[in-house]
């Protein structure tokens, strides 16, 4: 129980968690006004980093319609539960040997972003190589258009009523309306299916089993 309470205290305090974070923003100050020096300029002040910190924190969170509203806010937490982990995992000298009983959970939690991205990754790269004639795309600078022709490694689309013509290669393109909407009703109908197959299963009449004769 020790043990753990001290792994904790290493992972949220020092040296990961608050010390790398302090430590972290108190470096970004020493670079910047470094960097000010340099150029003949006073620079800003070595707390400024924490300053941003706290004037981020009061921002508004503006989410994009096309992210997932749970995985969008939980990246920033989950970013900085790996800096600590990777921070706490380093030995520091007279003070702790770092965490190496818990190595594998680093891994453990990289797996959780690793394969996620990767089928995202997939599933892009499965649309834009799908892309036909007609299909209304977004590109990732926002341009939106018709598909009127596709090879290799780019497409033309069609910008407008006046027929206005753009390029773009595969990789810049973020969606496709005929893949969103064909990728939606497989969920509805994957879903529909499991619904019917769990009404079925209630429906079906339950055997009783012959009782013996009573004595």
């Amino acid at each position: 129980m020790l043990d753990l309470l001290v792994g904790i205290l290493h992972l949220v305090v020092f040296p990961g968690g608050l010390f790398a974070l302090a430590l972290g923003l108190f470096l970004k100050g020493c670079d910047r006004r470094v960097e000010a020096r340099l150029q003949r300029r006073v620079g800003p002040p070595l707390i400024q980093p924490f300053l941003d910190l706290v004037k981020l924190s009061t921002k508004e969170v503006i989410i994009p319609t096309s992210a997932v509203r749970g995985a969008f806010l939980a990246a920033p937490v989950v970013a900085l539960g790996g800096i600590a982990m990777c921070a706490a995992l380093l030995p520091v000298p007279g003070v702790t040997d770092g965490l190496p009983k818990m190595g594998d959970l680093l891994v453990i939690f990289y797996l959780f972003l690793i394969l996620p991205e990767n089928k995202k990754k997939k599933k892009l790269n499965e649309m834009r190589s799908n892309l036909k004639v007609g299909d209304d795309i977004v590109t990732i600078g926002g341009m939106m258009g018709k598909v009127v022709h596709v090879t290799d490694d780019s497409v033309t689309f069609e910008t407008s009523e006046e027929q206005v013509r753009g390029q773009a290669a595969k990789w810049a393109i973020s969606t496709n309306a005929r893949a969103e909407a064909q990728a939606a009703k497989e969920a509805q109908d994957r879903k529909a299916a499991k619904q019917k197959a769990k009404e079925a299963k209630k429906e079906e009449p339950k055997h009783e089993e012959p009782k013996g004769p009573e004595v």
